[in-house]
This record gives C-alpha cells, structure tokens and sequence, in this order.
C-alpha cells in the first residue's frame, strides 16, 4: 500500500516538473522572437515663408490673386445753374452714369465743386479696369448730350454746359435746335387778321381795276360822246361851255338824185 502511494507521488511530481519545463522552453522562446517590419509614412514637404518680423519661423504660403490698377478716361466738366449753390452730387452721377450706359459707380468726382454767383462746376471721369471700357463710357456719354433725351435728362439736372479737351456743349442751345420756339396765341390771331385783311384788299383792289376796265370800254365805243347828265342833258364839257357835238358829215343832195 505504501509502495503505491510512493509510485502515485512520483508520477505527479513528474508531470509537474516536465509541464513547468515546457512552459520555460515556450517562454524563452517567445522573448527571442524578431520583430516584424512596419513601414513610416514619409513626412509631407510644406512650403513655408518667413513671416515679416518673425525671423526663421515659417508660415504656410497663401496664395494670392492680383487685382487690376483702374484705369481712368478724358476728364470732362458740368456746369450746373444754381442760384444757392445746393447741388446733389449723387443724382449728377446716376444720370451721368445712365447716358453713358453704366452706373455711377463708374462716375467719379475729380477734385472739389467750383462754386460761383448762380452757377457750380463740377468735373467727372469714368473709372473701369479696362481703358477701351473707359474711353466707351466717355464717348456714350458724349454724344448723348445732344440727343433729346440725353438733353432732357441734363436739363432736368439744371445742366447747361458740358465741356471737355476741345470740347464744349451748350445744352440751352442745343434745346433751342430741338424744340423750335412756338407762336403764341396773340401772334397766332394776328396772323390770321392780318391774312384776311390783305385777301380784302386784294378783292377789293383786283375789283376796282376791273371796274375802270369797263368804264373805259364803254366809253371807247360810244365814239367818245360823253354820257347824258341825270337830268337827261348832254353833259358840259371841261370849259363849262356848251356842249358841241362832233360834226357828221353832211349829204352830197347830189347823192339823192343817184
């Protein structure tokens, strides 16, 4: 009984020491291993500026766009009636920008107004970013100041010159050119009166000679006896002497025996 136990104790210290024996083996193993290869991913380059005042420290690069310089066109003048001096500058623009065929954010002022007794001068330019638009604008504008809406359009600003380099304008004038000035009613009757008194004169004149025409005639073929008074009489002739008549021509009495 006692030689059993002894095996029994044997065994189990066996297996024991062999299973802490394979677990050292497995240990020591996995602590040699070689470690498996792991790919980095290369740092991504970033372009950098040095930031003004800021020595070497780098800034990243922000790009920018360039925006074009504004070109400007011919300058050109307004003369403005004003009895004040109260002009709005605004509403100048906008009809200024509207004859040219843009905005008056492409009108800009030049300098400060010139204030005189009743009038103001104030000078202009069109602004753009392209010269051709610029010089366009100019010329609309130019040649809308002698069109009748162009006329109309200014004068409703009080505008009575435009005046450029070699150029100037009288709206008043131009105004005059288009609107031709219209009679009155007084002027009107009198043209009227006037007609129909020269058509009387004309009547009655053309009826006078006409009536002297054929005095005359009858006259002529009476074979020049003057007619007889109202009482029936030969009229006197110029003298105030009797009145003679003309001779006739007597009978031959030898022509009454033929």
């Amino acid at each position: 009984m006692a030689t059993h136990s002894l095996k029994v104790f044997l065994a189990v210290f066996l297996v024991s020491a062999f299973t802490v024996s394979a677990q050292e083996l497995g240990a020591r193993n996995v602590g040699t291993a070689q470690p498996s290869p792991t790919t980095t991913a290369a740092p991504v380059p970033v372009t950098t500026t040095a930031g003004p005042g800021n020595g070497s420290s780098a800034q990243p690069t922000v790009p920018t766009t360039t925006t074009p310089a504004p070109v400007f066109s011919q300058l050109f003048r307004m003369t403005v009636e004003t009895e004040d001096g109260n002009i709005n500058i605004d509403n100048l623009r906008d009809t200024v920008g509207k004859l040219a065929g843009t905005d008056r954010d492409h009108v800009l002022m030049t300098g400060q107004p010139q204030f005189h007794d009743d009038y103001v001068v104030v000078t202009f330019r069109f602004t753009s970013y392209q010269q051709a638009e610029a010089d366009q604008y100019f010329n609309n504008f130019i040649n809308a100041c002698t069109s009748k809406d162009g006329i109309e359009a200014l004068l409703a600003q009080d505008v009575s010159e435009v005046s450029s380099q070699g150029l100037d304008i009288e709206i008043e004038e131009h105004e005059k050119k288009k609107k031709p000035h219209k009679l009155g009613g007084g002027a009107i009757a009198g043209i009227v009166i006037g007609s129909i008194a020269g058509a009387a004169l004309l009547v009655v004149g053309g009826m006078y000679v006409i009536k002297k025409k054929n005095t005359g005639a009858r006259m002529a073929s009476r074979g020049g006896h003057r007619p007889m008074d109202e009482e029936g009489l030969l009229g006197s002739n110029q003298g105030g002497g009797a009145y003679v008549p003309p001779p006739h021509s007597q009978q031959n009495p030898d022509d009454n025996n033929v």
